[in-house]
Formats: C-alpha cells, sequence, structure tokens
C-alpha cells in the first residue's frame, strides 16, 4: 500500500492509484487533503529554513474555529514543518484523478526542460546586453576625450608649481 511521507490527521487519504503515480514522476511528492474539496501536491524535502518559517506560522496563526480557511492553513503549515513544499492545489468535488498526475507531469517537464532555455535566454540578453552598454559606454569616453576635457582644462594651471598652463594634449612644453 502506497501512502503520504508526512502521516498527519486528516478526513480524506489520497487515491492510491494517484498516489503511485505521482511517486513515478518523483518520488518524494506527496498529496494531501486540506479541507472543503481541496487538495495540495507538494515535495517532501525537509530543510532548516522551511521548518523555522512553518513553525513561526503554526506559532503566530489564530485559532479561528468559523474560518473555514483556517484548518487549510494550519494543515500546509503543519505539513510544511515536516518538509512538505506545496507544488501545486487542486479543488475537486469528489475523489482526485489522474488529472492532478498529468498536471504534474507537465509542470515538471516545465521545470526541467524549459527552465534551462530560459536561464540560456536570460544569459544571451544580458550578453547581448553588456556589449551594448560597452559599446555605448565606449563611445561616451570617445566623445568626453574630443570634446569635454578639452574644454574642462582651458587654461587650468600645473600643480608642479612650474606655471605650465594645460592645453588640450597636456602640459604646455612636454
Amino acid at each position: 500500500m502506497v501512502e503520504n511521507h508526512i502521516k498527519v490527521k486528516s478526513d480524506r487519504d489520497p487515491p492510491e492509484g494517484v498516489l503511485r503515480q505521482l511517486r513515478v514522476v518523483d518520488p518524494s511528492l506527496d498529496l494531501h487533503y486540506l479541507g472543503a474539496g481541496r487538495w495540495a501536491v507538494g515535495a517532501v524535502r525537509p530543510n532548516v529554513v522551511r521548518r523555522a518559517i512553518a513553525i513561526k506560522m503554526l506559532h503566530n496563526m489564530q485559532y479561528v474555529p468559523s474560518d473555514p480557511r483556517f484548518k487549510q492553513r494550519h494543515r500546509l503549515a503543519t505539513l510544511a514543518a515536516d518538509g512538505f513544499g506545496v507544488i501545486a492545489a487542486y479543488k475537486f468535488v469528489g475523489e482526485p484523478t489522474s488529472q492532478i498526475v498529468e498536471d504534474v507531469r507537465q509542470r515538471d517537464y516545465t521545470y526541467m526542460h524549459r527552465a534551462e532555455q530560459e536561464l540560456a535566454r536570460r544569459m544571451e540578453e544580458a550578453d547581448t546586453r553588456d556589449k551594448r552598454d560597452d559599446s555605448a559606454m565606449l563611445a561616451e569616453v570617445e566623445y568626453r576625450e574630443k570634446n569635454v576635457t578639452p574644454q574642462l582644462f582651458r587654461g587650468a594651471k600645473s600643480v608642479s608649481g612650474k606655471g605650465d598652463d594645460f592645453g588640450p594634449n597636456g602640459p604646455k612644453g612636454d
């Protein structure tokens, strides 16, 4: 029998066939019922940061029995404390179906393949932008050398104490 990695008190258990198919996509996946027809798929990968955030959420959570979302938030925080990271949430009338598995497969494929493509695209864009920036900076330096610098130093006196005036090409007499 296939069960969730994290055992929490729940009104419903995930269908075994759906959970088994999710584990084919990624062995760390769990499917948890949050209440009011909502289910969450997530990977169980405990880490210190996730646990600290979840414990803080649980500590700061105000018990409001009249709020139907309280139970869902509390359950998510409890799951996160044990390493559950939500990938997607779904609302179903009845039991979850293989639609969840298909959606998770598509998300996994996109993450694995398109993330690399997106990173490559962004790196190429940054290289192009850097080249444009370098060209613009070089043009600006050349412009300043020819047009601005001579105007700035016209009539300037030498600090050497020799009284040489600076011209556009350095001190006179050099």
